[in-house]
């Protein structure tokens, strides 16, 4: 093959690097002119032989200009003079003559006496946005043009003010320092962070919001760079490096400890956590992880010689994994023996196929972006084939979701690309649920219409600090305030009830105290008041929660506790209300079982997504992902086609004959308001999987209690500025 290039004779700049490995797969590189792969070569040989060929083209100045694909789709790319992207052409989104395309126009011009560069990006349908830079290139200003009318209405030779009869809002300023370091940023909702810095250019301070609801944090760092303490309003976390620069202990504001060593790769080989249990950590030569020892517990890995994962062994048992010669998955066998098959691939490696255990087949099609465009599974036994279709917008934004019987859904978008309506029906027509948005300019949704199930409209209102915080939810069946501490902990929620939340120095929460006023006796003495304590191991995990009810005498009181094992994963939940769970886990960390009130269930997965259930031994339901999320249940001989909201929340679950199987209504949390579930679904806020005898959600690494609006457990990658808040407290955002 030949590419052509402006002044070049011949097309390759190097011969083919060539990898072969034993069991028939072999890898070719050519490089450009550039030093850039320029054609990627695949080749299997054996039991299954096929060519998997990758392209790509540079101009003389080494630019990219066009990619091709194992399929053959072609991406096209075009420069201005200096070197700038002007256009990209991409392949058919639903397989469509036309092609999306991406425009780009750069406009040079003064603001006061400086000199600055606008950039217009829009495409054929009439998305836009502008980016603005100053003299030394600097982004200071993001805008997105609401009422853009189109490529031809713009004035290319002043696009900085153009176009007049658009609507710019923008999205964000920047303001730098002398030395070119970004000391303030303001969302297109007038939200501030603001940053100041050592003369070593470290920041050492950040503060977000204004007015009443601020956090901050000061930095304070070593000779190196590392930084050796952190304060957020007068909680201190302090660090400390080894030689290399490497994090050796931590110290939490309430004294806690925890301590690292490395080999001299620097593999992490032992950790003491905060309760002064170590993990042991070994690797190959290789550096890859082999075993993992915490406590009485440990983990073991193999691998191929491509460096991928044969096998992870725990206390559950061994997952056992098997490839395809091009490293693609073929198969995950279960510690049970069950196994999921992953039977064909296209030549660009997406999945076309998978059998699962129990016989049900999911066949996956593509179109030209490699987005899925049809999901169809064939239960075991059946001849029967149930269909999901999906077009999309040329940004790949999905436009509708087509399945069984003419269940549809179709998505409208804001000039931002943001979802303002949603029309869930089935095969006649008729609308089950129906959900419109609006939003501020920095993206939170300001207002949520919701129908469903002809039960009218709902609205709901919401509101947001300066630190994008929800401040208020009002609607039918919440109204509450919200407001937060200096460390981003919730401090209230008020108005149908006071409740009030109060935190150790760790923003662990150690007690909430309840007002209920929703009604009142007739002497005006409110129906209950209530206090949660909670108790918690020193690495933060929540181990009780105890519910002392002062008024009236006779209500419940209700005394939760939880357990865990090595690995800080939950594996006991009881209460004095009757329910008991243990849980166990997979070598890969995914839930493998629970058990409640004595019965078991099995759960088996696809990634993350649990696709089949078991109790007993037999198939207890069958999970149906597509690109949105779940689609379908299969339970007990009957299938359920899932509708959702554009938070993910299953609204509704109906058969084909639109009976309606499951509903239910959630608050920005996640609590469920009101649920009408007599087939025992348990997927819900956020399309996960809510477990009933906890009212907690899991979400793989960790579990959210909706109740208490956060995770019970510290975030075990500690990223963030408070490790239990649940999605920064912007639920209606996450």
């Amino acid at each position: 093959m030949t590419y052509g290039l402006p002044g070049y004779e011949t097309p390759y700049c190097a011969s083919p690097i060539v990898v072969d490995y034993e069991n028939g797969y072999s890898l070719s590189y050519t490089l450009a002119h550039n030093g850039a792969v320029s054609q990627l070569d695949e080749k299997v040989t054996g039991n299954t032989e096929y060519t998997n060929l990758q392209n790509a083209e540079y101009d003389i100045f080494g630019n990219m200009i066009k990619t091709e694909d194992a399929l053959g789709n072609v991406t096209e790319y075009e420069y201005d003079i200096f070197g700038r992207p002007i256009r990209v052409t991409y392949p058919s989104i639903n397989g469509n003559a036309s092609q999306p395309i991406r425009i780009y126009y750069y406009d040079a011009f003064y603001d006061g006496n400086t000199k600055c560069t606008a950039v217009l990006t829009a495409d054929q349908n009439n998305k836009a946005s502008m980016s603005y830079y100053d003299t030394h290139g600097r982004n200071y200003k993001n805008t997105v043009i609401k009422n853009f009318s189109s490529l031809s209405s713009v004035d290319w030779e002043h696009i900085a003010e153009m176009p007049t009869n658009a609507q710019i809002l923008i999205t964000q300023l920047n303001t730098y320092d002398e030395l070119d370091r970004l000391v303030k940023t303001v969302d297109g909702a007038g939200r501030p962070t603001e940053y100041t810095y050592d003369i070593n250019g470290n920041v050492i301070s950040q503060t977000h919001g204004e007015g009443e609801s601020v956090y901050e944090a000061e930095f304070t760092y070593d000779a190196a760079g590392n930084i050796t303490e952190v304060d957020q309003a007068g909680q201190i976390t302090k660090s400390e490096y080894d030689t290399a620069g490497r994090l050796k202990k931590t110290t939490d504001p309430m004294g806690y400890t925890e301590t690292y060593a490395y080999d001299l790769s620097g593999n992490l080989i032992s950790h003491k956590d905060k309760n002064g249990v170590y993990t042991y950590n070994t690797y190959d030569s290789m550096n890859r992880l082999t075993k993992t020892v915490k406590g009485d517990s440990q983990i073991t890995y193999t691998y191929d010689d491509m460096g991928n994962m044969l096998t992870a062994t725990s206390e559950t048992g061994t997952i056992t994994y098997e490839y395809n010669e091009d490293g693609t998955l073929a198969s995950k066998k279960y510690p049970d023996n069950r196994k999921i098959s992953y039977t064909s691939y296209d030549a660009n490696k997406n999945l076309l196929s998978m059998t699962d255990f129990f016989g049900n087949i999911t066949n996956y099609t593509y179109n030209g972006r490699g987005l899925v465009s049809s999901v169809t599974e064939k239960y075991s036994g059946s001849a029967a084939q149930k269909t999901f279709s999906y077009s999309y917008n040329d940004n790949g934004s999905i436009s509708s979701a087509n399945g069984p019987s003419n269940i549809k859904t179709t998505y409208t978008y804001d000039y931002a690309g943001r979802i303002s309506f949603m029309r869930n029906s089935t095969f006649n027509s008729s609308v089950y649920t129906s959900h419109s948005y609006t939003y501020d300019n920095s993206g939170n949704v300001t207002k949520r219409i919701d129908s469903i199930g002809g039960q009218g409209s709902i609205t709901t209102d919401y509101s947001y600090d300066s630190t994008n915080r929800l401040s208020k939810e009002w609607g039918p069946t919440e109204k509450l305030y919200y407001t937060y501490d200096d460390h981003s902990n919730m401090y209230s929620a008020v108005y149908d009830y006071d409740r009030y939340f109060a935190y150790d120095a760790n923003n662990r929460l150690t007690e909430v105290e309840d007002l209920w006023i929703k009604g009142e006796t007739a002497d005006g003495e409110k129906q209950a008041d209530w206090i949660i304590d909670y108790t918690y191991d020193n690495n933060g995990n929540l181990l009780s929660s105890s519910k002392y009810a002062y008024y009236p005498q006779d209500y419940q009181s209700n005394q939760k506790t939880y357990t865990y094992n090595d690995f800080g994963q939950l594996t006991g939940y009881v209460d004095n209300l009757g329910d008991t769970a243990t849980y166990t886990y997979y070598a890969d960390g995914l839930r493998a079982s629970k058990t409640v009130n004595g019965v078991t269930t099995k759960y088996y997965y696809d990634g993350g997504n649990v696709i089949n259930e078991s109790r007993n031994g037999s198939l207890y339901a069958v999970n149906v992902m597509g690109p949105d999320g779940y689609i379908s249940r299969t339970q007990g001989g009957t299938t359920s086609y899932y509708m959702k909201n554009a938070h993910g929340d299953i609204v509704r679950a109906v058969t084909e004959s639109a009976g309606k199987t499951f509903s239910a209504t959630y608050n920005a949390w996640g609590e469920i308001m009101d649920s009408d579930n007599g087939s025992g679904n348990p997927i819900g806020y956020a399309g996960e999987f809510h477990d009933e005898e906890s009212g907690m959600i899991y979400l793989r690494g960790r579990y959210y209690d909706p109740e208490i609006r956060r995770f019970i457990t510290e975030d075990p990658a500690k990223d963030g500025w408070n490790w239990y808040a649940y999605c920064g407290n912007n639920p209606v955002k996450c």
